[in-house]
């Protein structure tokens, strides 16, 4: 049995061995498992640290290739896995070196189709954690699909199911079903790849710990960045109810309606947060029609309020209020951390 683990690299130079570091801590023997760095086009120095730790370490091998974006780095690293089972593993954070060696050490993680364990939102300023926000779906032990669709909105409100990192999953069922990131997804490409990975499994097993621990930088320009690149919310949402088809049978309706019904409304905030006011009220318009389509009940929704009542501009200065007191808070709770 043997376990890959998959790290795409760009321009990591400050994290990326840390990274690696957690993992070749993980109580394995060195021909149970491999770390595959997959070099995608940096130019910072990451390159020349990806061979230095190859060179040291015979578990570690090295891929460079032009820069294709984080789905085609992953996409090529499961094509360069020998392991019988994947973990995705992002350059810049980490892994509990004891908890994540004791769940691959169970025989569950090989009796299941996919093991899932919880993350540790770590939030940094000026390099110092100031605080971590542990988060995981409270269920201990194997759940068979038909407990984990009826459990499938829960899962998706833990945060269980957006991620491709707090999970470990079978190469057979990736390779005999040809799945991969789609590489043209620049938002929740993790939770579609999930979603079509999860048609095909039997049973999961369900970690209750945080065992992944995930670096919230300070800078969260280039989350900004793609949301602003999001032109039209619905085609976007196509995608995910396509790949959310294959749950028939599995998934109630209520809670596959439920879900996209919440995750519009999450990038639709996130869409507001990043637009001129002109703009919200298409994007308001965009998620009536949406809604309208899926029979969702509008008048629940918190957006929908807003919209009635024609406070578009106070929707848009309330998500600024928003950002301006997360700011402020990270500087105080680092300047207090300092003092004591």
């Amino acid at each position: 049995m043997m376990y890959s683990f998959i790290i795409p690299a760009y321009n990591c130079q400050k994290y990326l061995t840390s990274c690696v570091e957690s993992i070749l801590a993980v109580r394995l023997n060195e021909n149970e498992y491999e770390i595959i760095l997959i070099d995608d086009g940096s130019n910072d120095g990451t390159a020349q640290i990806c061979d230095e730790l190859a060179e040291n370490h015979s578990q570690i091998r090295v891929v460079h290739q032009h820069n294709s974006g984080v789905s085609a780095a992953r996409n090529r690293g499961i094509q360069e896995a020998r392991g019988d089972y994947l973990l995705f593993i992002d350059s810049d954070d980490t892994v509990n070196t004891d908890k994540l060696s004791r769940i691959l050490n169970d025989s569950r993680c090989t009796e299941t189709d996919m093991t899932v364990f919880g993350m540790s939102f770590d939030y940094y300023y000026h390099g110092r954690c100031y605080r971590q926000d542990e988060l995981f779906y409270e269920y201990d032990g194997i759940m068979p699909s038909c407990k984990w669709g009826n459990e499938f909105l829960a899962l998706f409100q833990k945060n269980s199911l957006s991620a491709i990192w707090n999970k470990i999953f079978r190469k057979d069922i990736i390779n005999k079903n040809f799945l991969c990131l789609n590489k043209d997804m620049f938002l929740y490409e993790d939770l579609d790849f999930v979603i079509r990975y999860m048609v095909h499994c039997e049973a999961i097993w369900n970690v209750p710990e945080a065992v992944y621990h995930y670096r919230q930088s300070e800078d969260e320009g280039n989350a900004n960045g793609r949301i602003k690149r999001l032109t039209n919310i619905n085609t976007f949402m196509q995608i995910i109810e396509t790949s959310m088809d294959g749950f028939t049978g599995i998934v109630p309706v209520h809670e596959r309606n439920s879900i996209l019904q919440q995750l519009y409304l999450f990038i639709a905030y996130g869409r507001i947060s990043v637009s001129e006011i002109s703009d919200i009220r298409k994007i308001c318009q965009e998620f009536i029609e949406w809604s309208k389509n899926h029979e969702l009940p509008l008048s629940e929704t918190k957006f929908q309020t807003h919209l009635q009542k024609e406070r578009v501009l106070l929707l848009y200065l309330n998500d600024k209020k928003l950002a301006l007191r997360h700011r402020i808070a990270v500087r105080v709770k680092a300047l207090l951390k300092r003092l004591l």
